[in-house]
Parts: structure tokens; C-alpha cells; sequence
């Protein structure tokens, strides 16, 4: 008897598990197919739509700034334009895409045989990161599904684990545009058309950490091998090959006491020599380390007026290095 309620026991548990292993399943399936993010990814789309609105109607030569954040808050492309008389685009998005997403869309998308780009990535973005990372999984999950889909089956099961099951769920009840309903600063309607960021006044201490040192994201040296010096050296010969010119700066972030020490400049230097050797013109700016009243919520985001000072400085270097370009011809 004792003998026969065991394997009832045990045939109910097995029951159990293998309906909630095809619920599981079913799920996952779900996600991938119908999950879509309507908070930071829908953020990130309708900038990428404007700043495409923007490129598509430029008919000649321009300058598209490129990275993350930091060049979405810290670079005004408005002014450049009036400033250099040619038109400039703001492509600077959000770091999370990771930087093979962000060189490869800015490839198909938005750079045209003839531009220049200025380059300027967080210093995170150096480091050989092989999984894509929460943000650029619910962000191809949602509004991607083209770049995804030649994403190898591991990394697609990745994006798919990287949804939680109630955010999946709340995605199916929760749909609306963040241009109606979002009252923060990320929101499309703070974009000019340019793609600069817009609002970014005073300092938001809330998000702020003021202490940080930002070098040590640059924690190894550079090596030839690893994931992220080959998507940039691929990104830089694509631009050559289609006759773009690839001009580096370093991203503005907050002065540190420790940034005196010999290693941290050394660590600028290294990626100053890794981008000269790729035949990439680096702009000398005197202001990569400004006071920390200039920056407005995160170490990589200036607010306006350390953007104009910003600003200022890549305008007079790029006026030398476009005049220093119109001699050679």
C-alpha cells in the first residue's frame, strides 16, 4: 500500500514538474516573439528614429558624432554646425547598446560614403565583454528583431533570459508612447533636431556619484585580440574603405585626485597610440577632466555648461584639423 501512494507521490510530482518545464517553455517562446520593452528600449528607438529623420535629409558631407551618453549630453552638434558650416549629427545613444551594436548601426543606418566621424566612447566600452547585457537584449528583443535574428543561438537565448516573467507580462498590458506620458529628461521631445540632448540644467545630485574614478573602467591594456579592438578596428576600416574619415576624442568626465597618478594618464595615452596606429586623427582637447559642477547626473553627462565648454574646445580643434584637411587637397 505504502508502495503504491509512493509512486503516486512521486507520478504527481513528475506531472507537476513537466507542466510547469512547458509552461516555462512556453514562456520563453512567448518572449522572444511578442516581448516588447516600452520604457528605456522605446526611449532609445524613438531617438534612433529622429536622429534618422535627421540624417536622411542631409544631401551632402557631414559630421556624425558617435558613442553613447556621453556624446547624446556632452557635445552640442547645433553649434558645431552653425560653427564649422556643415551639417552635424548627434548620433550618441546609450552605452548599454554596447559598442559592436553602436558602430554596427551606425554603419548601416546613418554613415555615408564622404562623412567624417568623431568618436567618443566610455571607457567601459574598452572592456571584453562578450555578453550583450540587459539593455541591448530587451532593446533587439523589442525594436531590433532584424539584428537579432543573425545573433548566434546562444546570444538569443540570452536576450530571451534577460526578460524577467512579469516584466514580460506587464509588457503586454503596458503600451504607450513615452513621447505622451514620460516627464523625465530622457524623453524624444528634449532631442533637437540635431540630436542633442536638451534640458540638462544644474546638477542631479540624486544619480551622481561624485568620488568615482572613472579610469579604472579602463582596467587592462589594450590587447589586439580582444572583442572590442576588433570591432573598432573593423568599424575603422569599413570607414576607410568607403572613404570616412575616423577622428577620436576622449569623453569628458569629472576630475579625480588620483588622475595625477603616472597609470591613469598612461592609460590615455595607450588608447590615444591604439587609435594613431589605426590611422585615426586624435583631437587634443585641453578640458578631458572638468570640475564636477559641470556635469549633471551621471560621471559621462555634462550639463549645459560644461557642454558649451565642451563644446568650444572640439570646434576649435576640428576647424584646425578641417583646415589642415582642405590644405592637403
Amino acid at each position: 500500500m505504502n508502495l503504491k501512494l509512493s509512486n503516486k507521490y512521486k507520478l504527481y510530482n513528475l506531472k507537476v514538474l513537466v507542466l510547469f518545464s512547458v509552461l516555462y517553455v512556453c514562456l520563453l517562446f512567448s518572449t522572444y516573439f511578442f516581448y516588447k520593452d516600452f520604457g528605456f528600449s522605446l526611449w532609445v528607438e524613438e531617438i534612433y528614429n529622429s536622429k534618422l529623420n535627421y540624417s536622411n535629409s542631409i544631401d551632402k558631407n557631414k559630421l556624425v558624432l558617435l558613442g553613447g551618453s556621453n556624446v547624446l549630453f556632452s557635445i552640442d552638434a547645433e553649434t558645431l554646425e552653425k560653427e564649422l558650416n556643415m551639417p552635424v549629427l548627434n548620433l550618441g545613444t546609450s552605452a548599454g547598446l554596447r559598442i559592436q551594436y553602436l558602430l554596427d548601426r551606425a554603419t548601416k543606418d546613418f554613415i555615408k560614403p564622404g562623412d567624417t566621424v568623431l568618436l567618443s566612447l566610455e571607457y567601459r566600452l574598452y572592456n571584453d565583454i562578450k555578453s550583450n547585457g540587459a539593455i541591448l537584449d530587451k532593446y533587439l528583443l523589442s525594436y531590433d528583431r532584424e539584428y537579432l535574428s543573425k545573433q548566434t543561438f546562444l546570444k538569443k537565448a540570452q536576450s530571451t533570459f534577460s526578460v524577467r516573467p512579469d516584466e514580460f507580462i506587464k509588457s503586454l498590458k503596458y503600451k504607450r508612447s513615452i513621447n505622451e506620458k514620460n516627464n523625465t529628461i530622457y524623453n524624444v521631445k528634449n532631442l533637437n533636431k540635431n540630436g542633442d540632448q536638451q534640458g540638462n540644467n544644474g546638477q542631479n545630485t540624486e544619480r551622481f556619484s561624485k568620488e568615482d574614478n572613472v579610469l579604472n573602467e579602463l582596467s587592462k591594456k589594450l590587447n589586439y585580440k580582444e572583442n572590442f579592438t576588433i570591432h573598432i578596428i573593423k568599424f575603422i576600416q569599413w570607414c576607410q574603405s568607403n572613404n570616412v574619415k575616423v577622428l577620436y576624442v576622449h569623453p569628458a568626465i569629472p576630475y579625480h585626485q588620483e588622475y595625477k597618478e603616472p597609470k591613469n594618464l598612461l592609460r590615455l595615452r595607450e588608447l590615444e597610440y591604439f587609435y594613431k596606429q589605426q590611422d585615426v586623427f586624435v583631437l587634443d582637447i585641453k578640458n578631458v577632466f572638468l570640475e564636477k559642477k559641470f556635469f549633471y547626473d551621471t560621471t559621462y553627462h555634462l550639463n549645459n555648461q560644461g557642454r558649451k565648454i565642451r563644446t568650444n574646445d572640439i570646434s576649435n580643434k576640428l576647424k584646425f584639423y578641417l583646415n589642415l584637411k582642405n590644405k592637403s587637397i
